[in-house]
């Protein structure tokens, strides 16, 4: 048996405060840290989201280097309802990768959407 967990997710990118909002609307996650060290010898900031209890997305944005291209991680949800996610994700800025399908042999539904920046979200609706 082992002690390792997952901790958090973290995405690059290119303006956290823009992003924070889509996250929370889209997913509702909260805020549950922020760590701004504009003094750092690498300038940062750090926002911290959970939708639960231990999971955790962190959107960290350098000041003083440019992001990352997209596609870099790829982060994936459950939700309850994958089409009500893919048209809030819509009206908030995202886009659709690969619209949703129902994958009956695996008793699921999910999409690939995109964030406002292009960063790529699976979301999976399990026990249809």
């Amino acid at each position: 048996m082992s002690n390792t967990s997952l901790y958090y997710v973290k995405l690059m990118v290119d303006d956290a405060e823009a992003l924070a909002p889509f996250y929370r609307e889209v997913f509702g996650m909260k805020e549950i840290r922020r760590i701004h060290e504009p003094e750092h010898v690498r300038p940062h900031l750090e926002i911290y989201l959970s939708a639960g209890e231990t999971e955790q997305l962190c959107l960290m944005q350098y000041f003083n280097k440019p992001t990352p291209q997209p596609g870099e991680v790829r982060v994936a949800f459950t939700v309850g309802n994958v089409d009500e996610v893919v048209a809030a994700s819509q009206a908030r800025g995202g886009g659709i990768i690969l619209p949703a399908e129902t994958l009956e042999a695996y008793n699921f539904r999910w999409a690939t959407i995109t964030d406002p920046e292009g960063h790529a979200i699976e979301v999976m609706q399990f026990g249809l």
